[in-house]
């Protein structure tokens, strides 16, 4: 059974890097991520839940 090609299951998605070959795409995309984060945590706005952004669970 031959695995289908990654593009073909998800089409438009990057392929996963190998872990030794990071891409600096992916960590901009990360860093993004985590200031958008810090961000709306500063505004107090937490997306998980309506509490309080000190609230951890």
């Amino acid at each position: 059974m031959n695995k289908p090609n990654e593009e073909d299951r998800f089409p438009g998605v990057d392929p996963i890097p190998e872990p030794d070959h990071e891409t600096p795409s992916s960590t901009d995309m990360i860093e993004d991520v985590l200031e958008e984060g810090a961000r709306e945590l500063k505004k107090g706005k937490h997306p998980s839940n309506g509490e309080s952004p000190d609230h951890q669970g």
